[in-house]
């Protein structure tokens, strides 16, 4: 029944930048909702691996510059652990290959949006979530949009990790939703024609011009 603490789990990917200032990392949310309350090493691995290839995917479109090598975990929580919730697996994982260095502005992002259709008494926003990708190469960048290539390829890398999660564990790819305190299965994932700007991930200001009124 949705509105009920069921078993799920979330987890944080923290993908390293080559800067080495953690202010530069990327992290992002994925989420498992599950039929079973527990996660054992073999599933969480499973998890991490799909990940990490989806990551890969990224990478192979020419996203990723400007992340490290190795270095990057994966961060495992249980949602049924009351606060402090302390993850049950920090797993490792690495790129095969080197990331080049920034091309496009790294506040420059694709944002990948998926959702839950289904539970339509619950409101939207908590049954939909994102993911922001950065990092890209120029040639991505078409007359001032994402190349059509990634827009299209982008929701199928993710499609990827989703049957892969199907067909190997027992869990469904989900949203997390904190304030339901509950991870519902997706049923869809889109990706815009648009760039988004996260000034988060801009660069520091190095010095600054005040005038005062006189």
């Amino acid at each position: 029944m949705y509105g009920a603490v069921m078993s799920g789990f979330f987890a944080q990917c923290i993908i390293k930048s080559q800067t080495g200032a953690s202010r530069d990392d990327n992290v992002s949310t994925f989420a498992l909702d599950g039929v079973i309350p527990t996660l054992d090493a073999s599933n969480a691995q499973i998890w991490v691996d799909a990940i990490k290839q989806f990551f890969t995917d990224m990478q192979a479109y020419g996203a990723m510059r400007g992340r490290a090598t190795t270095g990057h975990r994966v961060k495992i929580y249980d949602i049924a652990t009351p606060a402090p919730n302390f993850p049950i697996y920090d797993l490792p994982w690495s790129f095969a290959g080197a990331n080049g260095a920034l091309q496009l502005p790294p506040e420059v992002q694709l944002c990948v949006s998926f959702a839950n259709t289904i539970a339509v008494t619950l409101p939207r926003a908590r049954r939909r979530g994102r993911i922001y990708i950065g990092g890209w190469s120029e040639f991505r960048n078409v007359a001032g949009r994402p190349d059509q290539a990634i827009v299209d390829g982008l929701p199928v890398s993710y499609l990827d990790y989703m049957e892969k999660m199907l067909a190997d564990t027992p869990f469904a790819a989900g949203v997390w939703s904190r304030s339901q305190a509950d991870v519902f299965p997706l049923d869809t994932v889109h990706v815009d024609n648009e760039w988004d700007t996260m000034r988060s991930r801009g660069g520091r200001a190095t010095s600054r011009t005040t005038v005062v009124l006189p």
